[in-house]
């Protein structure tokens, strides 16, 4: 991963000589930021196969490179687990590329500027420059592939062209990385990329939900940093769905973590009605395949919820009782009725037990975890 503080760039790989006409990119770039209030002018610095456009704040540099990228860049990218989990041919595209685009966003109102008074500007807002100047060059020659120098990340341009409705592109931003849990009861995600945006690495804690949803998740929250810093406060919860929080915690940076960490936890609502319908409305990511995951991880919980009841009601049917009922009024918990579960299961059995069968599992739920973690 490159520093990228100073500069955002992109690559678009062409199997041939791509024509891109400079005025009609600055054109349709201005077009595409006046949304933003923001607007370049053509310099003196124009050539056949370069040219730079011009702001007070900073400056972009459009390169036509006449021959292939640099292919150890490109291969890191391909071998990203990310990437292989897609179905699209990404090496196909980089095998058969033989020219190449470079799109660079950098601070200074000159290329080669070294006026720091005006300030270094936002990352994000960088990237949004980026990204609007990228959709131009697609419109004007389709590219093959799009390599996103800040993420390591390879896209085919039909994946960068679905994000142009997108106020912020952040799925073209962040290196999802996937990571076990010690206990093997999950997959987490550490978030790479995000730190530009969300001031610390974003690391998405091992929880309940498949990996893409997961992804959904920190590029809804880094989007969020981009459009509002500070967003992501410590010790802070999100409403996520009828049944979980999204709690945050800041971790300082230390000798092996040195850009430290702000971690996001998956935590079960235990008051429901604390969250309502219109605060989840307007919070999720608006994605009809996240919705649908989060309609089947809740069908989920309601199903293992009740089959911890059925399985207490074997050997306490009173308190089973109880906790069906308090389920079935209350909708259906799976972290308090799995604490209650574990809870129920200690007194019943004494702690002697417990450490006798330290991975009893019911309805795929490790009970021993669930209740030293309440």
């Amino acid at each position: 991963m490159q520093d990228t503080r100073k500069s955002i760039e992109a690559t678009l790989l062409y199997r041939e000589q791509p024509e891109i006409g400079f005025v009609a990119l600055l054109e349709r770039l201005n077009a595409a930021l006046a949304r933003l209030d923001l607007r370049f002018t053509s310099g003196p610095l124009i050539g056949e196969d370069f040219v730079v456009f011009n702001h007070p704040d900073m400056h972009v540099v459009v390169t036509v490179n006449r021959a292939p990228m640099q292919a150890d860049r490109l291969w890191r990218a391909l071998a990203a687990p990310i990437t292989r989990m897609k179905r699209h041919d990404y090496a196909a595209a980089v095998n058969a590329h033989t020219r190449h685009v470079q799109i660079k966003v950098a601070d200074g109102a000159h290329y080669g500027s070294t006026d720091t008074s005006v300030g270094q500007v936002p990352a994000a807002t960088k990237m949004r420059v980026l990204h609007r100047a990228v959709l131009a060059a697609l419109e004007l020659e389709r590219a093959d592939a799009v390599f996103m120098t800040q993420s390591d990340m390879i896209f085919m341009p039909e994946e960068v062209e679905a994000t142009a409705g997108m106020d912020f592109p952040a799925p073209l931003t962040i290196h999802p990385v996937s990571f076990e849990a010690r206990d093997k009861s999950g997959t987490g995600l550490r978030i790479e990329g995000s730190e530009l945006f969300c001031t610390r690495p974003l690391v998405i804690a091992p929880g309940p939900l498949p990996l893409p949803v997961a992804i959904s998740v920190a590029e809804h929250l880094v989007a969020r940093c981009a459009s509002q810093p500070g967003f992501l406060c410590d010790r802070s919860m999100i409403p996520f769905s009828e049944t979980l929080n999204l709690t945050i915690a800041h971790h300082a940076a230390r000798m092996d973590d040195p850009l430290g960490r702000v971690e996001i936890a998956f935590t079960p609502v235990f008051t429901p009605e604390f969250v309502t319908r219109d605060e989840l409305a307007s919070d999720l990511p608006d994605s009809a395949e996240l919705q649908d995951a989060l309609r089947k991880h809740h069908r989920s919980e309601r199903l293992r919820s009740y089959a911890l009841c059925a399985a207490l009601a074997v050997v306490m049917p009173v308190p089973a009782a109880a906790l069906f009922v308090w389920n079935l009024l209350r909708g259906p918990n799976l972290g308090v009725t799995a604490a209650a579960f574990a809870l129920a299961l200690a007194y019943l059995t004494g702690s002697e037990v417990l450490e006798i069968v330290p991975g009893i599992e019911v309805a795929g739920l490790e009970v021993n975890q669930v209740f030293a973690k309440r």
